[in-house]
């Protein structure tokens, strides 16, 4: 087996690693509910399949050094999930109620909506409050 193979193996086994303890992660915050309990229970069966291939060609198999990676991308979900509540949501909420751009929300509104004055707008560039 050529070194290319062995990397390729590899790295679907650590792909599959981190996605069996992403999984584990949405389970332990949400409960064992599918579509994720599913979900984890085909990583682990990828895994044991990849461990197989190792063992076949006499290789020995990787460990498991992607919790960290796993929980890494959890966080970061749960930081864009925060940004959306936190901030797209409430910009749409503004938008909706039609109040956008009268408070000195956001950045590249236009200068038509913004309630800027000339100090602001830069010859009818637009405005550019918040880019100062």
């Amino acid at each position: 087996m050529s070194e290319s193979e062995i990397q390729a193996m590899t790295e679907a086994l650590m792909d599959e690693y981190k996605a069996r303890d992403f999984y584990t992660l949405v389970i332990e915050k949400f409960g064992k509910v599918n579509p994720f309990a599913n979900i984890k229970r085909a990583e682990e069966m990828h895994i044991d399949s990849l461990k197989n291939l190792f063992e076949k060609y006499g290789l020995q198999v990787p460990e498991d050094t992607m919790m960290d990676k796993a929980k890494e991308l959890m966080k970061s979900v749960d930081d864009i999930k925060d940004a959306s509540i936190n901030n797209h949501l409430k910009a749409f909420e503004r938008c909706a109620e039609g109040t956008m751009g009268k408070g000195g929300y956001g950045k590249g509104e236009s200068n038509e909506n913004c309630g800027c004055d000339e100090e602001y707008n830069e010859g009818g560039k637009g405005c550019r409050r918040g880019r100062d």
